[in-house]
């Protein structure tokens, strides 16, 4: 039975090792003392490193953290590749130096149009990466809308094994494959 269950749920995520525990039957009275009567079964015990299933549990919930804060960063960073020419940094120093033509050139009518056409450009990839990252905002709350829907049904999930295993255990009779899950 055990050791049946145990190899069929070998590769089975999740289940821990069983065991029949065993403890000596009642014996028998004879004329010339008591008989034994072998062993009986009295409970099935799973075995699992408590301390490394927390260890394992605290470490996906860190790696799935960071899973989500890259997958966030790389949609933003889509927002900060930008085109050759339409650099921020680029622009920038266009802008920058459109000023200093502008301070040495200052009655050039083309100085004072080049600082107003550099600082259009600029203001409008401005506008342009803020309307990206308010789209990226946007679609990362519907994904934690449904990452929350999903955690929620977990969170029923796990109510209702509660609720099962509560409602069938005992001291002796332990609802092992209901722990597991």
């Amino acid at each position: 039975g055990v050791a049946g269950h145990n190899v069929a749920n070998v590769d089975t995520p999740g289940y821990t090792r069983q065991t029949l525990d065993l403890t000596t039957s009642i014996s028998s009275p004879e004329a010339v003392g008591f008989l034994g009567n072998g062993v009986r079964g009295q409970k099935i015990s799973r075995h699992y490193d408590q301390f490394m299933v927390q260890r394992l549990v605290d470490q996906n919930s860190e790696t799935g953290n960071l899973e989500a804060k890259q997958q966030a960063l790389r949609l933003v960073e889509t927002s900060f590749n930008e085109a050759p020419g339409m650099a921020v940094n680029e622009l920038l120093s266009e802008f920058w130096n459109g000023w200093q033509t502008l301070t040495n050139n200052a009655e050039l009518l083309s100085s004072r149009v080049s600082v107003v056409q550099q600082s259009e450009l600029l203001s409008d990839q401005f506008h342009i990466m803020s309307s990206e990252l308010d789209r990226l905002r946007g679609d990362i709350g519907i994904s934690i809308q449904s990452a929350v829907n999903d955690v929620n049904s977990l969170t029923k999930q796990i109510a209702k094994l509660n609720a099962q295993i509560s409602g069938t255990e005992t001291d002796v009779r332990q609802q092992n494959d209901l722990r597991d899950q």
